[in-house]
């Protein structure tokens, strides 16, 4: 019965950390302001969706790349995409 409890327990933590994520993620797409995170390996880890509108791309084409020098052309879009 022990092992089962921790079964549904770790479940519930799994469910309550996806939902935390899930909530985060919104915050970050309303807000208006370009929101980019790098690692300390110089890739980005997460960009919002005011970020993927700068830069021209979807967000799975940017999650993971190397992030050096993006500048924004006057329709929005990445004026250098070699860049990323």
């Amino acid at each position: 019965a022990d092992s089962l409890a921790g079964i549904i327990e770790r479940l519930r933590v799994e469910e309550a950390l996806r939902q935390e994520k899930e909530l985060a993620h919104l915050y970050l797409d309303i807000v208006g302001t370009i929101i980019i995170a790098i690692s300390s390996n110089h890739k980005v880890s997460l960009v919002n969706q005011a970020g993927c509108r700068l830069l021209g791309y979807p967000e799975d084409e940017i999650i993971g790349r190397g992030y050096h020098r993006a500048q924004a052309n006057g329709d929005g879009a990445a004026g250098e995409r070699s860049a990323m």
